[in-house]
């Protein structure tokens, strides 16, 4: 790039980046979910035990382990499962949060702003933005200007989920970065400069560290398109190759090494809440179940039948003993519940597999087509989990936001998200399905294919196994409008024959 070239291209990154942070100007200050604390305090944990350092968030850590019992060597099953009766009073760790993500805005909150956060979060979807859309124009003979890579980013921002989720203190703007960087290296590899290849290598080996589900995803996505790469005849380098499959492989590794510092350091292996046990008796298959069978077999998720009608999310996270089958109990029973996830799924799939799989697929459906922004203005119980678990300084900025006080104007901004996601499939439809097919480069098309299966592919992940939620499917479906863009960004008699064409 010349370095005339460079400096436009940095305005427009930041142009984009001030763009999608607009939401948390909106809202006075970022915004939060009741799970941010979980991150903050497994990262917060950490870092006293690894550099001594001690805040707010350390001192639940502190009260918890204090009177914890000292840890006790784990080997084999006991590690791997966080077994009950090995460790059935020592404090439980979850392992859905990921402490890579927590260091990240526990930084940001001992540098006394989690704007900082934010803005880091929004330079990195603007930068994403921009390489992407040069990228596709390369990809396909064509040199797109400053000034349209500026609308299509500035339009993302402002009127898709984009900024919402940049504005969010919560990993979901990484599902979709990873998506662009998943997609960037399998179809447009040989596009790229050396240092674009090392961007996107990056970004997509952090984001297999922040979430599960990203790191599903990703595989699902590596095999749709290894198969349409076949079937194109659309050629694969080795160094290709081995760098998804490093960035997969340290999203793994990652997770294990988490997983073997909280055994060595409580004593006790992290365990996974029963998203899919607590889904399944939501949805009614698991409570028929558990209603034929309790007289006979010794379930813990049996309690469930005194509470009939109860949803997922209150048997997952209610304080209350009398509802709750997971966070409100003893460290032991919660134990038990986690373990006996996967007996309890086999057994109800096994008994029920039509009823299932018709609830499986209707979350599915209900995932896809789900684009609520909600959760940006809190609910009495949020406001109340955020009392419990807040510092005071933190709680009483969040107290003057407008999402704090349920005036967020979520409604405007689900009616712009739900109009341009819907434009922008007529776009990437029409592409797709171009008769002039020979003007098109064979991985352009996989490329955007790659995008729209990979958005089912969340809405199944998500959908089925922890239940249907807007978070869920905005946090990937700002990058279509992205792609859409910049294709539409050059005019087709514009796209000429690349080396990657198929």
């Amino acid at each position: 790039m010349t370095e005339r070239r460079l400096w436009r291209g940095l305005i427009v990154v930041v142009l984009v980046a001030l763009a999608a942070l607009f939401p948390a100007m909106l809202n006075g200050g970022p915004f939060f979910h009741p799970d941010t604390p979980s991150y903050l305090r497994a990262a917060a944990a950490g870092a006293f035990k690894l550099f001594g350092i001690q805040s707010d968030w350390t001192q639940e850590y502190l009260q918890v382990y204090a009177t914890a019992p000292a840890p006790v060597a784990t080997t084999g099953s006991v590690a791997a499962t966080g077994s009950v009766a090995a460790t059935p009073d020592v404090p439980v760790t979850l392992s859905g949060r990921s402490i890579y993500y927590g260091f990240l805005a526990y930084l940001a909150y001992l540098a006394g702003r989690f704007w900082l956060l934010i803005a880091l979060q929004s330079i990195l979807a603007a930068t994403s933005v921009y390489l992407t859309i040069r990228l596709i124009g390369r990809a396909a003979g064509v040199d797109v200007p400053e000034r349209k890579i500026l609308l299509v980013g500035l339009v993302t921002a402002l009127a898709s989920s984009l900024g919402f989720n940049s504005s969010y203190v919560m990993p979901g703007i990484f599902a979709g970065l990873g998506l662009l960087a998943e997609a960037n290296l399998l179809f447009l590899w040989r596009s790229q400069s050396r240092w674009e290849k090392l961007f996107w290598v990056a970004l997509m080996a952090y984001v297999m560290l922040v979430h599960t589900t990203d790191l599903i995803l990703a595989l699902v996505v590596i095999v749709l398109g290894l198969a349409y790469s076949f079937w194109r005849k659309i050629p694969w380098t080795a160094s290709q190759l081995a760098s998804i499959g490093g960035c997969i492989m340290a999203g793994a590794l990652g997770q294990m090494a988490f997983g073997y510092a909280v055994t060595v350091s409580t004593g006790a292996a992290p365990i996974r809440p029963p998203f899919v046990a607590m889904r399944l008796i939501a949805d009614g298959s698991g409570y028929a179940y558990l209603r034929e069978h309790c007289a006979t077999e010794n379930y813990f998720y049996c309690r469930a039948l005194r509470e009939p009608n109860m949803t997922a999310d209150i048997f997952l996270w209610s304080r209350d003993p009398q509802t709750a089958l997971f966070r409100g109990l003893p460290e032991r029973e919660q134990r038990r519940s986690a373990a006996e996830q996967g007996r309890f799924v086999a057994a109800v799939v096994a008994d029920r597999p039509v009823q299932v799989i018709g609830e499986m697929t209707s979350n599915s459906l209900r995932q896809l087509f789900n684009l609520d922004l909600v959760e940006f203005n809190y609910t009495p119980e949020n406001r109340d989990r955020f009392e419990e678990t807040m510092p005071p300084d933190l709680l009483n900025s969040m107290k003057n936001s407008r999402a704090y006080n349920d005036r967020m104007p979520v409604n405007i901004f689900e009616a712009s998200i739900y109009l341009i996601t819907f434009a922008s499939l007529i776009a990437l439809i029409i592409f797709i399905s171009s008769k002039e097919r020979s003007l098109i480069p064979g991985h352009l098309r996989g490329y955007c294919l790659c995008i729209l299966a990979a958005i089912v592919a969340n809405a199944i992940i998500c959908g089925a196994l922890s239940g249907p939620k807007g978070r869920y499917q905005t946090r990937l479906i700002w990058v279509m409008p992205v792609v859409a863009g910049a294709l539409i960004s050059f005019r087709k008699r514009q796209i000429t024959r690349s080396p990657e064409s198929a």
